[in-house]
């Protein structure tokens, strides 16, 4: 993505959409994800190559949870 990462843009999401469910996706190896935080963020990470049911499975547990993932994190912080 130009001009932002994936973690600048879940945070200008959630303020936009406080109730917003997140899944990151990716194909970056394990640094570049350390090197923009995402690891950090609370937000599911689905690692590429996955298979239909993986995203299932991640769509379903972030749906199911009581608030957003990335909204748990920030009440942590």
């Amino acid at each position: 993505m130009p001009m932002m990462n994936g973690n600048e843009m879940a945070k200008r999401l959630i303020r936009a959409h406080p109730d917003i469910r997140i899944i990151f996706i990716t194909g970056y190896a394990d640094d570049a994800l350390v090197q923009h935080n995402v690891f950090g963020t609370g937000v599911p990470l689905l690692e590429k190559p996955f298979t239909p049911r993986d995203l299932l499975h991640a769509i379903r547990a972030e749906l199911d949870a009581p608030q957003p993932s990335y909204a748990r994190k920030l009440q942590e912080s």
